[in-house]
């Protein structure tokens, strides 16, 4: 299992976009939270392998993040949007 800590990217301020390997299995609690500027993400999957990460408390609270995948987007809303 690969997972990137909680709060690992807390409060980031200069973190505006991250990729991340489809290798990853969990994002823990609060690792995005707070980080204003972060608005893109980049998977290395699909919106299926992004659905099956175990994400933790407010992983991503305050933080406007979309996700990209390979087949699809996933807004910081919940919405899909397939290519």
């Amino acid at each position: 299992m690969l997972s990137i800590d909680g709060y690992a990217f807390y409060n980031c301020s200069s973190l505006n976009s991250v990729s991340i390997n489809n290798s990853v299995t969990e994002i823990r609690d609060y690792a995005f939270s707070d980080c204003k500027a972060f608005y893109n993400m980049s998977f290395d999957g699909t919106v299926e392998d992004w659905k099956d990460i175990s994400k933790g408390t407010n992983w991503k609270l305050g933080s406007p993040t979309k996700v990209y995948c390979h087949d699809g987007d996933v807004s910081s809303d919940g919405s899909i949007t397939y290519n």
